[in-house]
């Protein structure tokens, strides 16, 4: 951290991070988007174990303002620019097949696939949104059987993100201020791209009778909005 030097100060700060379990939430619903919603076999968790569904590994944040040295009248005065960045790295997900592939009674539990021996689960040209995961690195484990896929063993994109603002403090009277605010969010306009769907209700590597999806590895979101601006302002007594 940076005091406050001629109206500069910053702040930088990082966290390394690593959680794990064979369940994140609790109940019987999941409530991360990456996680699943029961135990993949109820008589063996730790075929569970893995990274949580809130892992993240790395998280860096740093920020700074300075305080414009304008002078001479009101106008002039009281302007200050700041701005956060966020970076950080992608969340876990598992690549499952919905229904009732293993064949228990049950489709809340979904099955996870066999996983190649050897194989790589990154593609060859690289990851980008139409191919996040080599899909080929994992197969169909049979009609009644459960696969050997682990839970969260691949991750979803990084994230990063620049937030920006511009302000004017004005004051009225007394302890009376008024501050204009110009607030820029996700300045660059990055796309932060969600992980591929894998739940039930979405895409997945196979149906529950062996056939392969073509869109499996497949990103059709992004996990925060395109550029924002706003306006406010706002009265301090």
């Amino acid at each position: 951290m940076k005091r406050q030097t001629h109206g500069l100060q910053a702040q930088v700060s990082y966290t390394y991070g690593h959680s794990m379990d064979n369940r994140s939430g609790t109940g019987a619903r999941q409530e991360y988007k990456n996680g699943q919603g029961r135990t993949f076999d109820p008589f063996n968790p730790d075929l569970d174990w893995g990274r949580s569904d809130f892992d993240v590994r790395h998280n860096a944040v740093a920020n700074v303002s300075y305080a414009l040295p304008f002078t001479g009248n009101s106008f002039k005065e009281g302007w200050e620019v700041s701005a956060v960045g966020t970076l950080a790295s992608g969340v876990p997900f598992s690549p499952v097949i919905p229904g009732d592939s293993d064949r228990d009674g049950s489709t809340d539990n979904v099955n996870r696939p066999d996983v190649v021996a050897g194989a790589s689960t990154k593609p060859s040209g690289g990851r980008t949104p139409d191919q996040w995961f080599d899909t080929a690195a994992f197969v169909y484990p049979g009609a009644g059987f459960r696969g050997n896929a682990g839970r969260n063993i691949l991750e979803g994109p990084g994230f990063a993100t620049v937030d920006f603002s511009l302000v004017k403090m004005t004051r009225l009277t007394g302890r009376t201020n008024v501050q204009l605010r110009f607030e820029v969010f996700n300045l660059f306009n990055r796309a932060n791209f969600d992980i591929p769907f894998n739940d039930p209700d979405g895409e997945a590597l196979f149906n529950d009778q062996g056939e392969r999806i073509p869109t499996a590895g497949r990103i059709f979101e992004t996990a925060t909005d395109a550029r924002e601006a706003q306006v406010a302002i706002r009265f301090l007594f």
